[in-house]
């Protein structure tokens, strides 16, 4: 089966389950699937009687479908203990295959495939057993529940519901299934936290300066505030909050590392009086299986009822146990009370979440997850109902084990801390670990259908350590990652203001409030998330859309060092609804706003074809939304606004120099009759022509190439000779383990032009050719001995200039993996250059090759580099990173 995939309808659909003496059937979409056996089947101690109910579980929300649930009561006319119980004990008949997904520590749910229907199968409850043996599959828990003659006892529902196929398997999950328990997933979650509104966060952590001797881990506490030690800059980094729209920021200590003197919580009800007097909800921070949290646990405290605590198979007592109802009541008695006290509106719960304990004197099974879980999510739906803005925030390795359905009460996720995943090239650590990090929120949610609305990216600025500076990658890092989620951390985001350069902080502070409000105001779109290109990683194609209807975004995301060609068609598989002859405008919203001349002249049509270039290292945001005739001149293809003027129709452009840019100008009352360009005045030895190429006039418009003054200077060096050949070839990392190099703080000027665009009927064309060297974009090998390109400098910093660590002119080689190369030299012009390493901070088995350009070449020359290369014969990275899409522990 290959259908397109239809992102403008609702994945999740109910079905239809009639119930009957032999089990039931269950249909939808033409295609019907039987069960044989009891649909509800429980064991107890004593007698019970049951009764099934089919009810709708309704939405007012028009995002979800209605869907179809399984509801059981239970009864008895003594006394009974509920031992375990599951749903579809019994067989499945008419069946083409199951698949079930679930976790090391619990099922999450079973798809029942028929035909070109998914019949999807969960209890509604984070915990689940799931047992699948050829045509079986059931699904329950062992809840250990006592009940008597006065009370009933209510089991967890099960949802049932349905999807269509699409074909496109990711792993072994249809991409319909992925989404539609998605669906019913993000339907359950609070309103508040369901993708109706951006979630942005901060915390005040300086995860920096670590102490590990002794058996201790223990946060240096330099330039780190906190209730005891630092509260002027909790309450500057409170109204930073204010200042750009951060509606959460979590201090710390939390509660149970408090000075006993009360003085932590008074300074916490000071912050959190001034954070409500300028709109920011504060929080603070708990352990979840400790209380303390390691690193501010200054007085060595520890849980000192041990039965509070889960018992290990060895006999030993570490973690609390969430089985113990006493545990749930201390919890409440101490955090919940002291969030209603002060008037918090968050909580971050860090670390482990579960371990097995095997003291059934706390009412639960030996080594059973299923009251663990049920007693943390008691505790989570008590903070919760303190606010109906109350959020848990949880980070760390095992919480991804109950998962999806933990959501429901834990309504944000922090994946983890950064660190390292697949290996790509990069000489900058913001850049690397927004790749991670977008790579991970993609790998979750297609593994475990993790809602991308519940994500938090939580974009760090802990690691100062990079070859290239952080401003050359924080616009591509902070929207790679709103790219795919609407919700945002800012990690140690006063830090990175304080050693960003004082001029260029307003312009670093703007971006961000532009980029938050922007989000928020379109959060009606980006509640919609669809992933339509390549999963994040080296030589990745990404794209993702965010549509509503008639209207949405589109973001590339491309963290190559070469550019990226994307092709989408402008209606359902992206999510668009519309007929063949609605006609629809497509912009730039982000680098520059500006209509785009990838569509037909003067707008598109439902279904057409549009192909997108974006640029190293780069994202580009595209709107689409309806087309209007409105009579006017427009602009496309650059940003600028055509004014009436002596005449004629002018704007002022900026573009870098030599850039090459294809426009297009169209006014349907008066058409083109030509379009000129000038450069804007200047001093004589500054000043350099600008021209107009390629002009081509028709009926209301023109298309025509703007060349701004000067030369291009490209930092993408792609275009390759191998092994003695005359031929280019484009090498990416497609086609080659070596993917060419790119050229970092490279020489950049805008310069600045006038537009004249003259109005009247013309029938007759005006075409200039511009020639376009042919390039080879398939590669004879993936491997060569000798590589050999030009590379064309312009400024360039004077050696004797040149000091300032981070901004020298350097050029990165990119290879597939630093491991497949086992030697490698260089030479300029003949003469051998040094190969330097950047060394990967959290990893030293990761780097990354560079040329330093200062002092090897002269400004305004154009230059051949070789590079002679010797490959690992075996060039399969070891697993000196643990991938785990579960994530992984506090990395120091």
């Amino acid at each position: 089966m290959d259908m397109k995939i239809d992102y403008s309808k609702k994945f999740l659909n109910p079905a239809k389950i009639e119930l009957n003496n032999a089990g039931c059937n269950i249909s939808f979409g033409g295609e019907s699937i039987v069960f044989k056996g009891k649909v509800f089947s429980v064991k107890t101690d004593g007698e019970i009687e049951s009764k099934i109910t089919v009810e709708d579980y309704l939405f007012t929300d028009d995002r979800f479908s209605n869907q179809t649930v399984l509801n059981v009561c239970l009864n008895t006319k003594d006394k009974a203990t509920v031992l375990e119980y599951s749903y579809f004990d019994g067989e499945w008949e008419n069946i083409d295959e199951i698949v079930v997904n679930k976790t090391n520590l619990s099922g999450i749910g079973a798809f029942i495939r028929k035909g070109k229907v998914s019949f999807m199968l969960s209890l509604d409850f984070p915990y689940s057993k799931i047992k699948n043996e050829g045509n079986r599959v059931s699904i329950g828990c062992d809840p250990i529940d006592k009940i008597n003659k006065d009370n009933e006892y209510i089991a967890h529902s099960l949802t049932v519901c349905a999807t269509y196929l699409t074909g496109k398997i990711i792993d072994k999950f249809d991409r319909a299934e992925i989404e539609c328990f998605s669906e019913y997933v993000q339907s359950r979650m609070p309103k508040n936290f369901n993708g109706n509104r951006p979630i942005y966060s901060t915390t005040c952590i300086t995860n920096r300066m670590t102490d590990v001797r002794d058996g201790r881990v223990f946060y240096s506490m330099y330039d780190n505030p906190t209730l005891t030690l630092d509260t002027e800059t909790l309450k500057e980094e409170v109204r930073l909050c204010a200042e750009l729209g951060i509606e959460y920021y979590q201090l710390f200590e939390g509660y149970f590392d408090w000075e006993e003197d009360g003085s932590s919580e008074r300074n916490l009800k000071e912050i959190v009086a001034l954070g409500k007097s300028l709109g920011v909800r504060v929080g603070d921070y708990i352990t979840a299986l400790e209380l303390n949290c390691w690193h501010y646990n200054y007085h060595d405290r520890h849980v000192k009822d041990q039965d509070l605590l889960a018992l290990g198979q060895d006999g030993s007592r570490y973690f609390l146990c969430y089985g113990n109802d006493r545990t749930v009541e201390m919890l409440t008695q101490t955090v919940v009370e002291s969030i209603r006290r002060n008037g918090e509106e968050m909580i971050c719960v860090d670390g482990n979440c579960a371990l097995p304990c095997y003291d059934v004197s706390h009412g639960h099974n030996a080594g059973s997850y299923y009251k663990h879980i049920r007693g943390m999510v008691t505790f989570f739906e008590r903070m919760n109902q303190t606010s109906p803005y109350f959020m848990t925030w949880t980070n760390a390795g095992n919480w991804i084990e109950f998962m999806p359905k933990l959501l429901w009460y834990n309504q944000n996720v922090y994946l983890t801390d950064p660190h390292p995943r697949d290996y790509s090239s990069s000489l900058n650590n913001l850049k690397y670990y927004g790749d991670c990090r977008r790579e991970q929120m993609v790998t979750v949610h297609n593994k475990y259908f993790v809602p991308y609305t519940a994500f938090a990216n939580c974009e760090y600025y802990a690691f100062r350590r990079s070859r290239v500076a952080d401003d050359e990658f924080f616009e591509y890092s902070f929207l790679q990652g709103l790219a795919v989620t609407p919700n945002i951390c800012l990690g140690e985001m006063r830090t990175f203001f304080e050693r960003t350069a004082s001029k260029k902080l307003p312009e670093v502070k703007a971006f961000i409030k532009k980029w938050l409000k922007f989000i928020r105001d379109n959060i009606d779109c980006w509640k919609f998330v669809y992933q339509l290109g390549d999963s994040p990683n080296a030589g990745a194609n990404e794209a993702y859309a965010h549509i509503n209807g008639d209207k949405g975004f589109i973001c590339f995301v491309n963290q190559n060092n070469y550019e990226n060609e994307f092709t989408f068609s402008l209606d359902d598989s992206i999510g668009l609804k519309g007929e063949s002859a609605d006609k629809f405008i497509l912009s730039e919203t982000y680098p520059e706003e500006k209509y785009l001349t990838e569509q037909t002249i003067p707008c598109a049509s439902y279904g057409d074809k549009i192909t997108i270039k974006t640029p190293a290292f780069g994202v580009r945001i595209i709107k689409v939304e309806r087309y209007e005739e409105d009579g006017k001149i427009r602009l496309y293809g650059v940003k600028g606004e055509l004014k009436e003027k002596d005449g004629a129709y002018v704007a002022d452009l900026e573009i870098e120099c030599g850039k090459k840019v294809d426009c297009a100008v169209y006014f349907k009352d008066n058409g083109i009759s030509d379009v000129q360009v000038k450069t804007k005045p200047n001093v004589p030895k500054y000043f350099f022509p600008s021209s107009i190429s390629n002009l081509k006039t028709f009926k209301s418009g023109a298309y025509f190439t703007v060349n701004s003054p000067r030369d291009y200077f490209k930092r993408e060096i792609s275009e390759w000779c191998i092994d003695g050949s005359q031929e280019k070839y484009k090498l990416n990392l497609e086609n080659s383990d070596f993917a060419g190099a790119y050229i970092h703080n490279f020489y950049k000027e805008n310069q600045k032009m006038t537009l004249s665009v003259f109005t009247g009927k013309d029938e007759n064309q005006k075409l200039s050719k511009q020639d376009n060297e042919s390039l080879k974009t398939s590669c004879p090998t993936r491997r060569a001995t000798v590589y050999i390109a030009k590379i064309d400098i312009p400024f360039i910093e004077v050696p004797t200039m040149s000091c300032c660590y981070g901004y020298d002119e350097i050029l990165e080689l990119v290879f597939v993996d630093n491991i497949a190369v086992k030697s490698l030299k260089a030479y300029i012009d003949g003469e051998m250059v040094q190969i330097n390493e950047y060394i990967y901070p959290p990893h030293p088995k990761m780097k990354a090759f560079y040329i330093e350009l200062v002092g090897k070449v002269k400004s305004g020359t154009c230059v051949e580099l070789k590079l002679e290369v010797e490959w690992n014969d075996d060039c399969k990275r070891e697993k000196v990173v643990q991938k785990q899409t579960e994530g992984a522990q506090v990395i120091q």
